[in-house]
């Protein structure tokens, strides 16, 4: 929103006429500064009657001034009209500020309606000191009295370590804690970074506190080398009971060079805790730059239940090999993996088409397939020609939900893939698909001209990406099909350094704003440079 936009949606406000039902109001990444806060708090403070608002996002909020947060969250007018009937709010953490400032809206009890809470985190501007807020909000500010119908506590966004996680964890489960009397919570989202924490403070922070009183936690837990993550690992492996969250997410990731990568014993403990069904809340695992052998972690992943496991992300590692994805395909074939919805295998170089085989083979065996996965990354592998397996699992309809296929610098394809790709589209296979990438792979403009003439069956795609290839010599057959309809949807065309001329751009360029493009909902930005 710029000023003037700013000033209307004010004016609106104050006159309680256009807007006097509003119930929900997103202002979401509209880029609201110091000014334009002040401006809308004064609407606020002028209406005469609480608003029925029900629903507000503050996210992407730019406030830096104090004197801007007393306007909006302190001056009793403006509480009086925003807050009393609240529900959700979804707020940015830009400044020590806008936290002050929040506290005191709870403490004055003008938040009583509040049932889901979510804070964002502006790295950009607090830095790294996110877990002080997290741990000062929690242990002195939110509490039964405050916020009585609170469902949800969304802290998710804010990375918290240290002394803080300390803070936080021991008031979430401790016995005597406002968390042990809040019956209303049902969930509580926290992300608990344990690159920081001190070994002497291992115990108290991480481990013994997740067991003690009601577990109501939607848990991240971001995982180095350190032996704080080790001694985590190891407790849940030896407790007499699963680890009682909702649901887990695991990041493991090298975390910069002085902090020395995951070690072999981190993921040896993550082994034994997933082998002794210790982890069966596990709903998201990352391993991000390992270079530590994984044999044994997915040769469990492979034989244990993870029932509720929806992402499964291993990157940047040459010591995840065809063995290893041999070993999923032979979990999805068994049914194991039917919760997944993203799975990327990007900068895997040691995968190639065998492992992609028996994957695919798995898949295409297993009665449900992969019903839910939406996003396949195989990004910068060594699939080669081996990208054919991929299409069987399409064309037998084992993949429904699929929305975005990347296979960027993969190997290069073979005209075949193409093909059966495009016999896959024609057969109504990706309705769905909205993200399509095939850039830096060799294909060729006859493959090219095969797969254009299916863009009618593509009704949902809004990006392609055929950037370094040589697909724009069928820029011709493109044209033609965008003309005519096809890809309505289409918002996103790279054709960058893949062999296009000047009369096939002209022939694009006309094809995109054509009449019968001009008359649907998304308007088409095309990349032609380097040609």
């Amino acid at each position: 929103l710029g000023t003037v936009e700013t000033h209307a949606l004010a004016s609106a406000i104050k006159s309680q006429k256009v807007l006097r039902f509003l119930e929900k109001l997103n202002l979401r990444g509209t880029g609201l500064d110091d000014d334009k806060v002040n401006i809308l708090s004064s609407a606020f403070a002028s209406v005469a009657s609480p608003l029925p608002l029900k629903e507000l996002s503050l996210s992407g909020l730019r406030v830096h001034q104090d004197s801007t947060v007393e306007q909006l969250f302190q001056k009793p007018e403006c509480r009086q009209s925003v807050f009393p009937n609240l529900q959700s709010l979804v707020l940015s953490v830009s400044s020590f500020a806008v936290m002050k400032g929040l506290a005191g809206s709870i403490r004055s009890g003008v938040m009583t309606c509040l049932r889901e809470l979510c804070l964002q985190w502006d790295s950009g501007c607090l830095g790294g000191r996110a877990d002080t807020i997290a741990s000062g909000l929690i242990g002195g500010v939110l509490s039964c009295d405050t916020l009585p119908h609170l469902r949800t506590l969304d802290m998710g966004q804010l990375s918290i370590t240290g002394i803080d996680a300390k803070i936080v964890t021991a008031s979430l489960h401790d016995k005597h804690s406002i968390f042990d009397q809040w019956k209303s919570l049902e969930t509580v989202r926290l992300c608990i970074d344990m690159t920081h924490v001190m070994e002497a403070l291992e115990e108290e922070t991480t481990t013994d506190v997740l067991w003690s009183g009601q577990m109501k936690l939607d848990l991240t837990m971001r995982l180095h080398g350190n032996a704080s993550s080790r001694s985590f690992l190891k407790k849940v492996a030896s407790a007499s009971n699963p680890l009682p969250c909702k649901s887990l997410d695991l990041i493991l990731n090298y975390g910069g060079a002085m902090r020395g990568g995951v070690r072999q014993e981190v993921v040896e403990a993550l082994t034994d805790a997933l082998s002794v069904g210790r982890l069966c809340c596990l709903r998201s695992l990352e391993i991000e730059s390992v270079e530590v052998p994984l044999h044994d972690l997915f040769d469990c992943i492979r034989m244990v239940d993870l029932p509720l496991l929806c992402n499964l992300r291993v990157v940047q590692t040459n010591l995840f090999t065809d063995r290893e994805l041999k070993m999923l395909g032979q979990k999805v074939e068994k049914g194991g993996l039917c919760q997944l919805r993203k799975f990327d295998l990007s900068g895997c170089r040691n995968v190639g088409g065998e492992g992609l085989k028996v994957f695919c083979d798995g898949v295409c065996a297993c009665a449900e397939g992969l019903p839910s996965l939406s996003i396949f990354d195989l990004s910068y592998m060594r699939v080669g020609e081996g990208a054919l397996f991929l299409v069987g699992p399409i064309r037998e309809g084992k993949l429904p939900s699929i929305e975005q296929i990347r296979l960027h610098d993969c190997g290069g394809f073979s005209d075949a893939f193409m093909h059966s790709l495009s016999d896959a589209v024609l057969d109504g296979r990706l309705m769905k698909l909205e993200g399509l990438d095939l850039s830096r792979n060799d294909v060729t403009a006859s493959a090219a001209e095969v797969f254009c003439k299916t863009f009618f069956r593509l009704p949902a795609l809004k990006m392609l990406d055929l950037f370094s290839t040589r697909a724009g010599k069928a820029a011709g057959v493109m044209a033609f099909v965008l003309s005519r309809g096809g890809m309505p949807s289409l918002e996103t065309l790279d054709l960058r350094d893949s062999g296009l001329t000047d009369q096939g751009r002209q022939k694009l360029e006309e094809a995109c704003g054509g009449e019968r493009r001009r008359g649907l909902a998304t308007q088409v930005q095309l990349f032609v440079g380097g040609n």
